[in-house]
């Protein structure tokens, strides 16, 4: 018995720890990210509410978020370093709801828009830091609270800035700028306790009431120089009064100097150590067959922006999101100094000459089909891997069509003004030429080819240089535009006439089905089009028969269910065809065969 329990003293010990790690007790704390674990943050609030663990944390990328949100845990929510969120308001009702008394709530790096409450605490303890608070009614409402105000800038306050009852919070080094209430009003601190309030920049707000507390030191009507606050960027530039003049126990998030007022300073992780997103990227570039562009951007006017960074591939699009390309100027990426590049205004611009324009011609087009209508043609096409765009040629004789589109980038296009009755020839053909793609970081740091302190990368935008590569032409597609009238009277769509009087509608999947098999395999071989050109000739007056009678038509349905069938598997396995064909073939030789070697007795 002893050595029995002995023996499974291993078993016993993995089924109890087993048993423990998948417990409650085991619950750790989660980072759920928006949009990602769920699409809006209240979804995600109430993912950290369900989880057994505290002090979940909740990371939001760049984006406007709507919706009331209610908070009832400990909790962090925190945009992602360099991210503009946005959370977006429009009722009366508070922005955003803390009843979590007994536990602590931060909100970091948050832009709040709303026109009611922005913040609402009821208890608990609660860390704002870097946020942005504006157009509110009131920014912060706090009832017997503690916890910090720290590096939050608010702007364009309709009422109080912050109005705290019964709390005992730290207030410092934050922007009050145009604040029509009170900027900071506590109404009363509990007994024996004191609020910290100092290092706060006041301007455009109505002269302190007796008594108010603003705190000492403070910066005293000065404009805070916001970057663009119409479009919600409360950076600083440069010569603003907020830089450096925070407290100096607070270090900054660029480079460990004293720290600036505002949602933008401090240190990291609250506040932001990467800029905002590069805006307005462009590339333009010499006509062919010139081998230079130009990479142009909106310059970031925050003070702390030291440069940029502009990566790039050429004379192919990036795979793998690697940008690899050379020029003149020296391999991607290629990082510039502020100064050196953002000398026109409120525009920057980077070179990049003696770019390759070595490419390899594109396939030819495949799976080219033209569908019937009133005097037009609709084509389309198979893609090309290579192409940057097509070219279409059409004419009224085989092999004679002349250009007729260019430059088109989808695998599309619609013949007008045809006449009807009157057959065109149309081809396509493939071309790929030189581009380049390029996207732009901004950058903090004075070394700007070494700093690791770099926005998100900006959209990427593409510009074509260079000579172009062409491909041979598509097989040709003949095909006349004419009227078709469908039984009821259908839009004038194109179709095989019996197939649609048959089944009613030339956008019916099974004539859609025929008319791909005509147009792909039955039109690119002479005995095909003849008998395509047969078909046109007598279908007519029997679709016309097919209209006047329902009968006819379910008959017809029902014997054109095999010719569907077969076409349709044709399309989606075009080895089938063959396979097929061999099949018959062996079956036949092996008939054949049979009959001649008679059976023995």
């Amino acid at each position: 018995m002893s050595r029995r329990l002995l023996l499974n003293r291993p078993l016993l010990g993995w089924s109890l720890f087993i048993a423990v790690a998948s417990g409650p007790a085991m619950s750790r704390a989660e980072n759920f990210t928006v949009p990602g674990s769920a699409a809006t943050l209240q979804g995600a609030i109430d993912l950290a509410k369900a989880n057994t663990s505290t002090g979940d944390t909740i990371t939001v990328a760049s984006g406007t978020y709507g919706g009331n949100l209610t908070i009832g845990e400990a909790l962090t929510i925190e945009a992602e370093d360099g991210a503009k969120v946005v959370l977006q308001g429009s009722s009366a009702e508070p922005l955003i709801q803390i009843n979590a008394p007994g536990v602590a709530v931060t909100l970091h790096r948050l832009i709040l828009s709303t026109a009611g409450p922005a913040i609402v605490v009821n208890g608990g303890v609660v860390n704002l830091r870097n946020l942005v608070i504006t157009q509110a009614s009131k920014a912060i409402d706090c009832q017997n609270t503690s916890g910090e105000i720290v590096q939050v800038t608010f702007y364009r306050i309709v009422g109080d800035g912050i109005a705290c009852n019964g709390s005992t919070m730290t207030i410092r080094n934050n922007i009050f700028a145009i604040v029509s209430g009170t900027p900071i009003n506590l109404l009363a601190t509990p007994i024996g306790a004191t609020a910290l309030t100092s290092y706060n920049l006041f301007f455009q707000v109505p002269d302190p009431a007796p008594g108010e507390q603003r705190g000492n030191p403070v910066v005293d009507e000065a404009d805070p120089a916001f970057v663009d606050p119409d479009h919600l960027d409360f950076h600083l530039t440069s010569g603003s009064p907020a830089i450096d003049t925070g407290d100096p126990s607070i270090t900054d998030r660029v480079d460990d100097s004293r720290s600036d007022l505002g949602a933008y300073g401090g240190p990291s992780p609250g506040a932001h150590s990467r800029p905002f997103q590069t805006a307005g990227v462009k590339v333009a570039c010499d006509p062919s067959p010139g081998t230079s562009c130009q990479v142009s951007w909106t310059a970031n006017a925050d003070y702390a922006v030291s440069g940029y960074r502009v990566s790039f591939s050429a004379p192919s699009a990036p795979v793998g999101g690697v940008y690899d390309g050379t020029a003149t100027e020296g391999a991607s990426p290629q990082s510039y100094l502020k100064a050196d590049v953002c000398s026109a205004g409120t525009t920057c611009a980077g070179p990049l000459t003696g770019l390759s324009d070595s490419i390899t011609a594109p396939d030819q087009p495949t799976g080219l089909t033209a569908g019937i209508g009133d005097t037009r043609l609709k084509l389309s096409w198979n893609s090309v891997a290579s192409a940057t765009s097509y070219e279409v040629y059409s004419g009224t004789t085989p092999g004679g069509g002349s250009l007729v589109a260019y430059g088109l980038t989808e695998p599309r296009y619609t013949l007008q003004n045809l006449t009807n009755g009157t057959t065109y020839y149309v081809s396509v053909r493939a071309v790929s030429q030189p581009i380049l793609s390029a996207i732009v970081n901004t950058l903090y740091g004075a070394d700007v080819a070494a700093t690791t302190k770099v926005s998100a990368p900006s959209d990427q935008s593409t510009g074509t240089y260079g000579t172009a590569q062409f491909s041979v032409l598509s097989s040709e597609v003949a095909e006349a535009p004419q009227l078709v009238v469908g039984f009821p009277p259908l839009e004038d769509t194109g179709g095989c006439f019996i197939a649609t009087a048959a089944y009613g509608s030339a956008l019916a999947p099974q004539v859609e089905v025929l008319r791909v098999w005509r147009d792909r395999y039955l039109s690119t071989h002479a005995p095909g089009r003849a008998f395509v050109a047969a078909y046109r000739v007598w279908s007519p007056p029997v679709a016309a028969r097919l209209r006047r009678s329902e009968a006819l038509r379910s008959l017809v349905r029902i014997l054109l269910l095999p010719a569907v069938g077969f076409a349709w598997f044709w399309i989606e396995w075009p080895w089938m065809a063959g396979a097929c064909a061999l099949a018959g073939i062996a079956m036949v030789s092996r008939a054949c065969w049979r009959r001649r070697d008679p059976p023995r007795a």
